[in-house]
């Protein structure tokens, strides 16, 4: 497994840590998690080769972190040992987030694949069924807080084979601990979802200040 980070310059990840005022070990937990996430990404092969958003390493820090960025440091710990706990079992979780999105864009495909994927619990479908619908009164508040910014953004509803922010959203978590999973929810509804969506604008606009 190589580091993504070897792409960034030091001064540049202190940087982070001024702007962002967090400890250097809460970004080296962030850090760790990026690179896991990215090794399984590199894994990944589209029905038509490889994407370029693969051959991106700094966009791709850029946006894992402006979210990453936006938990506290007790989900982040969490998701490295879901992670890590990934790797131990051989499963890769972006290959299963990518394939869980095809049930809102590509329903045939999805169903040609589904039975790859881990079964979800009925206590972790109704986990992230609120999750959902809380995520989507976030966004359509954010929505008519920021127009311009969400123009930019995925749609409210998956449309046209375009996945929708909640369907990405929910597909990528459905892979963590039932754990994880509701330390989340909890954070969400605690800072009301709408500000947690724009924490995560606001932190990919700083990132791409000092990344790019």
């Amino acid at each position: 497994m190589y580091n993504i980070f070897d792409y960034i310059d030091e001064r540049k990840l202190n940087k982070i840590n001024c702007e962002f005022n967090i400890e250097k070990r809460e970004l080296e937990i962030i850090k760790d998690i990026i690179n896991i996430e990215w090794n399984f990404f590199d894994k990944v092969k589209g029905m038509h080769g490889r994407a370029i958003c693969q051959d991106s390493p700094v966009n791709f820090i850029i946006n894992r972190m402006a979210q990453y960025l936006a938990y506290n440091e007790k989900i982040c710990l969490y998701i490295r040992r879901d992670y890590k706990n990934c790797l131990e079992k051989g499963i890769n979780p972006v290959f299963g987030k990518y394939a869980r999105m095809m049930q809102f864009t590509d329903i045939n495909r999805y169903e040609e694949i589904k039975e790859k994927l881990p079964n979800i619990s009925p206590v972790k479908q109704y986990a992230l069924k609120e999750i959902s619908d809380i995520f989507h009164i976030g966004l359509v508040n954010i929505e008519k807080k920021l127009p311009k910014t969400t123009e930019k953004a995925r749609p409210i509803k998956s449309i046209d084979n375009k996945i929708s922010s909640v369907g990405y959203f929910i597909s990528e978590i459905s892979f963590y601990n039932l754990e994880t999973i509701w330390l989340i929810k909890n954070l969400i509804i605690k800072i009301k979802s709408e500000n947690f969506i724009e924490n995560i604008y606001r932190n990919t606009m700083e990132l791409k200040n000092i990344l790019s």
